[in-house]
């Protein structure tokens, strides 16, 4: 039987996994329990069980974080990626407004850690609140393949980014801030990854790129206490455009002079301590 309408959920079961609601019925039916449209009791369970193709939804709230969730079951495909995705709690559609908040209530090794999986998963419309983390808010691995992060902001840690870039990583129109060592740190192998209308303020260092041909385009990369985009000596072969660098009290960018072959055009950089 589909039973449509809305429902108040008073008490969950975690030995269960799944949230489940009782029904009851008139005569001669007979009380019953049943998944709520398959949702799940905790965030981790549905990162487990997300397969290629499937989207797991985060419907807008605040989430501690108490143990770092991790990423070590499931990859999405280059046909089918994974998909985690802060949703309107009552319309279930990509929020407009207020995203979900994972919030790191103690002091962990990262709100998301990937290890042995996670390629090809794209992760949108979240907010990685790391309140004072003395690690990394999401903390990848060097083999990742083709990991998206899209409109979220990343905040309030030791780094906010790191190591989710090697082999195509794209991190597009984020809020990166307030991090004591870095707003991100691109992976040491592969590539820099793709950088694409971010705004990254008041960290230490804005953007550290560490990996060759990053792609750094149409970010505002502002207020930064350190170098606003540090280029490393391995970050050959850099396409940084049109990006606007200012008011960092270090460099706006400090590109090493070791790192050939990289494209500077159409930046604007202003009132940064140099360059």
């Amino acid at each position: 039987v589909y039973v449509d309408g809305r429902y108040k959920i008073l008490t969950v079961d975690a030995s269960d996994n799944y949230i489940d609601l009782d029904l009851a019925y008139s005569a001669p039916d007979t009380a019953t329990t049943t998944n709520v449209a398959g949702a799940l009791a905790t965030i981790q369970l549905g990162l487990d069980l997300a397969v290629a193709g499937d989207t797991l939804k985060l419907c807008h709230g605040t989430y501690d974080v108490a143990v770092a969730l991790t990423e070590d079951t499931n990859d999405g495909t280059t046909e089918e990626m994974r998909w985690i995705l802060g949703v309107d709690s009552t319309t279930g559609e990509k929020v407009s407004g207020t995203r979900p908040v994972l919030l790191a209530s103690a002091d962990i090794a990262g709100i998301i850690v990937v290890t042995a999986k996670g390629d090809y998963t794209r992760w949108e419309s979240i907010y990685f609140d790391g309140a004072d983390l003395t690690d990394t808010c999401l903390d990848g691995d060097d083999s990742l393949w083709a990991v998206e992060i899209v409109d979220c902001i990343i905040e309030d840690a030791n780094t906010g980014i790191a190591y989710w870039t090697s082999n195509y990583g794209k991190f597009t129109n984020n809020d990166i801030r307030s991090c004591a060592i870095a707003g991100a740190v691109s992976s040491s192998s592969g590539n820099g990854g793709a950088w694409v209308g971010n705004g990254i303020h008041d960290n230490a260092i804005g953007l550290n790129i560490v990996a060759a041909h990053a792609d750094i385009q149409h970010n505002r990369i502002y207020g930064n206490t350190g170098d606003g985009l540090l280029i490393a000596a391995t970050g050959d072969n850099s396409v940084i455009r049109n990006n606007t660098i200012e008011n960092n009290d270090g460099d706006g960018a400090d590109i090493a002079d070791q790192a050939y072959g990289c494209y500077v055009s159409r930046n604007t950089s202003s009132g940064n301590g140099a360059y």
